[in-house]
């Protein structure tokens, strides 16, 4: 699903919830919300839950296998379409308020749910299901020894202020993210860019130190931002479907059309993110209607309200959401590969999958979620084995066991 579509995008783990849960309130306005793409792996639009970078678009009405959501260009979502009211206004509910606008300067997860191919978009389209496609740029070439890839931007497109996008914009906007200053979360991941060049306003050229099989998909994490904003902590000048209207701290936050967008436009008219710091408040609101849908979910057991409840309809997609394990092995015993081995034995996983996501997910393996392009499934490695466990201390020296803390985060999707 492309953003380029005008639809609202919500943002792009050992266990990962396979199934991203939405609910969305099933009355006269509902048709609306089918403009709604959930975008990452965790929002309960996520109506309830949360999906992956690769999204889930909310409907009122079931999808045609069920638990899957019709493409934009498939006719269930063509004649939806039709019933859209260009007017519309949309309610969400979101945990997830900005600290600031800017995704290079710890702005949250809450920006990358409100902006991320709303009013910021990139050089390339990360799709629901893993593929890329062009966005901002109209193609890309790869040199034959795979160190240098060109892309060529598209023409006449423009910033929300009305200045048109030029190749400087570009290399601006990545060395925003490659900063010293920059706290962007993929910020190391690029180091393998030797430099940027611009030879003329519709090309840029990226030469690599070494080959970067993963490239492109890491472009796709580049927002192209208006070199020339004041402050983009508290403004924003991107080339989405929505432009950046108002933010009140601590209440909301809105996006309306961009009438003037380049790709197709945005059905909705105006969208805007409630944001609550209460789970129980915020599932609340949608049973009251204060709310058309939610973005995040803390538990599948929340769902209990809504499920067998005409008013509520409840979508499932693919999320890469993951839970994992992870040993600081600098320090004893975890310095011993033989104990890591023997906790992770020692660790039903099917059961503790179970336990937490109520069955919504698989078991992966590993930190790499099924939909990234250097998957490998390694779900056979190391089994749930307590006797081999045993063993294991055993050999390390610590046949009677011994004690240490796991430390959890306390945010969504992790319930403990």
């Amino acid at each position: 699903m492309s953003s380029a579509s005008g639809e609202i995008v919500f943002p792009q783990g050992m266990i990962l919830p396979a199934r991203a849960l939405a609910v969305v309130r099933d009355e006269a306005r509902e048709p609306y919300r089918k403009d709604f793409l959930m975008n990452h792996p965790r929002h309960i639009v996520r109506a309830l839950a949360g999906m992956l970078a690769a999204g889930l678009m909310l409907t009122g009405c079931a999808s045609p296998a069920g638990n899957e959501t019709p493409s934009v260009g498939s006719s269930s979502a063509t004649s939806a379409s039709a019933a859209f009211d260009a007017d519309a206004s949309i309610e969400i509910g979101s945990l997830y308020e900005p600290s600031n606008l800017s995704n290079v300067d710890a702005g949250g997860q809450g920006v990358t749910e409100a902006f991320n191919g709303n009013v910021y978009e990139s050089l390339i389209k990360l799709n629901d299901d893993g593929s890329l496609t062009n966005l901002l740029a109209e193609d890309y070439q790869v040199s034959d020894d795979g160190l240098t890839y060109t892309f060529t931007l598209r023409e006449g497109i423009t910033f929300h202020s009305g200045k048109e996008l030029t190749s400087a914009d570009v290399k601006a906007s990545f060395e925003r993210v490659t900063s010293e200053a920059s706290q962007a979360a993929r910020k190391s991941s690029y180091a393998v860019v030797e430099s940027v060049a611009t030879p003329d306003d519709r090309t840029v050229e990226f030469p690599l130190k070494n080959r970067s099989i993963s490239f492109p998909y890491l472009m796709a994490y580049v927002w192209i931002v208006n070199p020339d904003l004041a402050d983009a902590k508290t403004e924003a000048d991107g080339t989405g479907p929505y432009v950046f209207d108002e933010w009140q701290r601590g209440s909301t936050l809105s996006i309306v059309r961009n009438d003037d967008y380049w790709g197709e436009p945005a059905k909705n008219a105006r969208a805007t993110f409630h944001y609550f710091t209460d789970a129980s408040a915020e599932s609340n609101a949608l049973l009251t209607g204060e709310i058309d849908l939610v973005t995040t979910i803390q538990s599948p057991d929340a769902l209990t309200a809504f499920e067998g409840n005409d008013d509520f309809q409840i979508s499932e997609g693919t999320s890469t959401t993951k839970e994992l394990l992870a040993f600081n092995d600098r320090v004893a015993p975890f310095d011993d590969a033989r104990v890591r081995r023997a906790v992770y034995s020692a660790v039903d996983r099917e059961k503790l999958l179970e336990s937490i996501w109520a069955g919504r997910g698989q078991l992966i393996g590993s930190m790499v979620p099924p939909t990234d392009p250097w998957y490998e499934d390694l779900t056979s490695l190391n089994p749930y084995d307590p006797e081999l466990s045993k063993q294991l201390l055993d050999e390390a020296g610590l046949a009677d066991g011994f004690t240490f803390t796991v430390q959890t985060p306390n945010y969504d999707p992790h319930p403990a």
